[in-house]
């Protein structure tokens, strides 16, 4: 085997092992063993979920449900007070089944990604992100209680001065309640809160618009 003291002398280029972690001055961080790993696992989610729904929307089952867009504004609200508030804005898709005496069952995703980063004391800054499919409850009248059940994917970052670190936490079990006001027929508005982890709640306020 030639070492890379015998390569060089015949004029061939040393082959450089790229370093576990890159740290760049603006607090980025590169992970390369785990960067396309990370990717493949986020190409993978999404293509799970939307086979999933397209899947589930041509079912028999729900030959005669009806359909729901929205959007959804939100709050990624941490318990160390170190950390700020952030916002987040992200699509709603869902799909109901027909309406059962006790109230209304539907299969619904929605994407929560924070709109900026946000500081932490004393010069860091962090983000999240999230992508919930759930069963959702919604009772009937008015005036209704929400309850949700379902699968969030998310995933924080943080960095501070010259370093930074990335947490994915894949798939988990996730639940939520809220309580929401019906306009009409086809619109209606909500609130829930949802555990992002065990430091971090999400509060979302959305609109829903039922074709």
């Amino acid at each position: 085997m030639r070492n890379n003291s015998q390569a060089k002398g015949r004029g061939v280029p040393a082959v450089a092992i790229p370093p576990r972690a890159v740290q760049r001055g603006t607090g980025d961080c590169l992970i390369f063993p785990t960067l396309t790993g990370g990717l493949a696992r986020k190409a993978a989610g999404r293509c799970w979920l939307l086979l999933f729904l397209l899947a589930f929307a041509n079912s028999p089952v729900i030959a005669d449900a009806n359909y729901y867009v929205g959007v959804k504004a939100g709050a990624y609200v941490p318990a160390d007070s170190d950390y700020a508030t952030l916002t987040s804005l992200g699509p709603l898709v869902g799909v109901n089944f027909p309406d059962f005496a006790k109230g209304v069952f539907s299969v619904e995703y929605a994407y929560l990604p924070a709109l900026s980063g946000g500081d932490v004391k004393p010069d860091g800054r962090w983000s999240a992100h999230a992508s919930v499919l759930s069963l959702a409850y919604r009772s009937l009248g008015p005036v209704f209680f929400k309850a949700q059940a379902g699968v969030l994917h998310g995933g924080k970052q943080d960095h501070n001065g010259a370093t930074s670190s990335a947490t994915d936490y894949g798939a988990a079990a996730t639940f939520s309640a809220g309580f929401g006001l019906r306009l009409d027929a086809r619109n209606c508005i909500e609130i829930e809160g949802i555990e992002f982890d065990s430091e971090v709640d999400l509060v979302t306020l959305g609109y829903n618009y039922r074709f």
